[in-house]
């Protein structure tokens, strides 16, 4: 099997599993995800349909993918952006705190997960506008292998001990402003580590 170099377009576009959606009648809320994993294998859904074994062919298809379904979440995001691209946008929290709620929708586009939309992170919600309180955003259902990681270091295991301080995927990587590791503007970039 070969494997890219780290350094490679694809190799990143890959081991960041970039996951791309198209609407499809395949899934009980009409979203079927594309997606490329670390070792040049392109699924839809859960199925396998490829692995693709040299740097050419990935860089083909990972084009055909992004131009076929990436404009898949504009018209959902729009409908977002109704909403929380307004800067007055907020709630009340339990303790009595004023939280906002605005998204910048530039910000938000120019995050490595930006082409995805906005319900792929938010997969709780089944129709705008939505009901408050959505649950927090689960990294782990598109980052496994980071996601056991993170739950056997000793973060994790503060935060499986209920420590209120105990650091989450967020508070190192951003929420709708994250970028690639090997982006400088990146909080997780080893020059701001």
């Amino acid at each position: 099997m070969e494997y890219f170099p780290l350094d490679s377009a694809f190799y990143q576009v890959a081991y960041c599993r970039l996951w791309f959606r198209k609407p499809c009648c395949h899934w009980s809320r009409g979203i079927t995800y594309w997606w490329l994993d670390r070792h040049g294998c392109i699924y839809k859904g859960h199925e396998m349909l490829v692995r693709v074994r040299s740097a050419a062919t990935l860089l083909a298809l990972s084009c055909a993918l992004v131009f076929l379904v990436q404009g898949g979440s504009t018209q959902e995001d729009e409908q977002c952006f109704m909403c929380h691209g307004d800067t007055a946008l907020t709630k009340t929290t339990e303790d009595g705190k004023t939280l906002s709620l605005f998204i910048d929708e530039t910000v938000h586009k120019s995050s490595i997960h930006g082409p995805m939309g906005c319900i792929a992170c938010h997969a709780d919600i089944a129709e705008l506008p939505h009901e408050p309180g959505l649950k927090p955003v689960d990294c782990g259902s598109c980052h496994g292998d980071e996601a056991a990681q993170y739950a056997k270091s000793l973060h994790g295991l503060s935060v499986a001990n209920n420590d209120p301080l105990a650091p989450q995927c967020s508070d190192c990587h951003g929420t709708h402003d994250i970028r690639s590791l090997v982006d400088p503007d990146s909080r997780t970039n080893p020059i701001h580590i």
